[in-house]
């Protein structure tokens, strides 16, 4: 009997043993199936636009300039004598709406800038102070034009707020004293 006693129970730890076996491959499983559907959500959705919100990104836009071409102006120097100055010049404005309207009037902002560059000797080019004093009075007068050719509520709409210039910043690039 001890044989008969025995194989009764064996069997009910084998049967158990067996629900475990098939409990483990269901977790296991639905673990696969969570991974991977947290794993497509991390990688796919996250990055899907959504239809809510402001539509704004979380990032700052990046800059736009406007490139003008490079242009000679001949200056005095500081001795008398008359010096070739050739500049080329981007500038610095808050989109591309506002890009294409500085396009647009660029003659005028380039006269402005050429009268400008007049008030100023050959020598004060060759220093990073008086470089920057240039760049500051170009930013003054193109700034000054574009309010007198667009007008205060143009340049308002164009810079996105009131005392904001349309023109930012310009950057230098060419700048040759000959």
């Amino acid at each position: 009997m001890s044989d008969a006693s025995g194989a009764v129970a064996a069997a009910p730890s084998a049967k158990g043993a067996g629900k475990s076996k098939m409990l483990m491959l269901v977790a296991a499983a639905l673990l696969a199936v969570g991974l991977g559907g947290g794993a497509y959500w991390f990688l796919v959705m996250s990055r899907a636009p959504t239809g809510g919100g402001d539509g704004k990104a979380a990032e700052s836009p990046l800059p736009f300039t406007v490139a003008v071409k490079p242009f000679v102006v001949s200056m005095a120097g500081s001795d008398g004598t008359s010096h070739f100055v050739q500049l080329g010049v981007n500038l610095q404005v808050p989109g591309a709406h506002a890009g294409d309207v500085v396009t647009t009037i660029l003659p005028q902002l380039q006269d402005a800038m050429r009268q400008t560059v007049l008030t100023m000797k050959s020598d004060d080019l060759q220093t990073v102070p008086g470089i920057n004093k240039m760049r500051a009075a170009m930013l003054s007068q193109i700034n000054e034009a574009l309010g007198e050719v667009l007008g205060t509520k143009r340049v308002t709409e164009l810079s996105g707020g009131d005392k904001i210039p349309v023109v930012q910043n310009i950057f230098f690039t060419t700048l040759i004293v000959e």
